[in-house]
C-alpha cells in the first residue's frame, strides 16, 4: 500500500500532464496540418477563430488572489481502490501547496509549487523531492510539468503544452469548430500525423484535444502520447456558478501496464483570505532526492 499511494502521489499529481519538448518539431507538425478532427462530419462542423474562442475560455476562469480547496478524492489503481483527502491552496502566479492524506488519516504527501520549481514530501517513502523543472529527465519521468499545469488541471483552465509561448499564442496554431453542443479545439490528426511522421521520420508527438461547453468551460481535455502509448483525459462537471471553479474533476491515464482514475469533488471553496499558511517542514531524518 505505501509503494501505490506515495507513487500515486507523484505521478498523479505532478506528472499527469504532456508537454511537448521539442518546440520545433511540434511547430511543424502543426504547420503541416490541414484537417484536425477525425469526425466523420467533419466538413459539417463550422470553423471559428481560435484566438476568440480561447480569449472567451479565458474569461471563465476563476478569479482570485488566493484560494482554497478542499477535495474528497477516489482513486482506482488497476483495479484497487483508495480514498484521500486533498487539500489544495494557491497564491495566484506565486505558490501551490497541496497536502493529500489517505481518507484514514494517514499522511501521504506534501507538494510545494512555485514557478521554478516543485517540492515533495512523501510521508510513505520518507524522502524529500526538490525538482527544479529545467533539471527535470522528463524521458525518464514519462511528463513534464510546471507551475500553470497544477493550477488548470484544478481550476478547470486550458493547458499550454509550449511553455514558451503565453497561452493565447500557444492556441493560436489550434483549429477550432462549433459543434452541437459546444466546440472543440485540437492541435493535431492521426491521419494527417502518420503521413507527417512517415516522411520525415518524427519518433515523437501529441495529439491535444480540448471539449468546451456553450458557457465556454472546459469540459474535457484529452492528451495523446505515441511514444509510451497513454492517453490521459481530464473531465470537468458542474462549475460553481459562484466562482467558477469545477465540482468534479476525473483524471484517467491510460497505457500498456496501468489504468488509474482518479475522481475528485470539491466540497469547499474559499476565495480570498485575509491570512493563508503554507506549512512546510521536513523532518530531518528523510531521504533528500534532488
Amino acid at each position: 500500500m505505501k509503494k501505490i499511494i506515495s507513487w500515486l502521489a507523484l505521478v498523479v499529481m505532478g506528472l499527469s500532464v504532456f508537454q511537448v519538448q521539442a518546440q520545433e518539431e511540434a511547430d511543424y507538425l502543426i504547420n503541416n496540418t490541414d484537417s484536425i478532427i477525425n469526425h466523420s462530419d467533419i466538413k459539417e462542423l463550422k470553423k471559428i477563430s481560435s484566438r476568440r474562442l480561447t480569449k472567451r475560455v479565458i474569461e471563465q476562469y476563476v478569479d482570485y488572489d488566493n484560494i482554497t480547496l478542499k477535495i474528497t478524492a477516489k482513486l482506482i489503481l488497476n483495479n484497487k481502490r483508495y480514498k484521500l483527502h486533498i487539500q489544495y491552496k494557491s497564491i495566484k502566479d506565486s505558490i501551490i501547496w497541496i497536502n493529500m492524506n489517505h481518507s484514514t488519516g494517514l499522511p501521504v504527501a506534501r507538494f510545494l509549487i512555485t514557478k521554478d520549481s516543485l517540492k515533495l514530501i512523501d510521508r510513505m517513502k520518507k524522502k524529500y523531492y526538490k525538482i527544479a523543472y529545467q533539471n527535470m529527465a522528463c524521458d525518464t519521468l514519462d511528463y513534464c510539468f510546471d507551475y500553470n499545469t497544477f493550477s488548470a488541471i484544478f481550476l478547470g483552465e486550458l493547458i499550454n503544452l509550449n511553455p514558451k509561448k503565453r497561452l493565447l499564442g500557444a492556441y493560436l496554431k489550434y483549429k477550432s469548430y462549433k459543434t452541437s453542443d459546444g466546440y472543440i479545439m485540437q492541435n493535431l490528426p492521426k491521419r494527417r500525423l502518420n503521413r507527417i511522421i512517415k516522411k520525415n521520420k518524427i519518433e515523437r508527438f501529441f495529439i491535444h484535444k480540448n471539449l468546451i461547453d456553450t458557457a465556454y468551460q472546459l469540459k474535457e481535455n484529452v492528451l495523446e502520447d505515441n511514444v509510451h502509448h497513454q492517453n490521459l483525459t481530464i473531465r470537468y462537471d458542474a462549475y460553481d456558478t459562484l466562482n467558477n471553479v469545477p465540482q468534479n474533476i476525473q483524471l484517467q491515464l491510460l497505457n500498456p501496464k496501468d489504468t488509474m482514475i482518479v475522481d475528485m469533488k470539491v466540497k469547499r471553496v474559499k476565495i480570498n483570505q485575509d491570512k493563508m499558511k503554507f506549512s512546510f517542514r521536513v523532518p530531518k531524518k528523510y531521504e533528500v532526492i534532488e
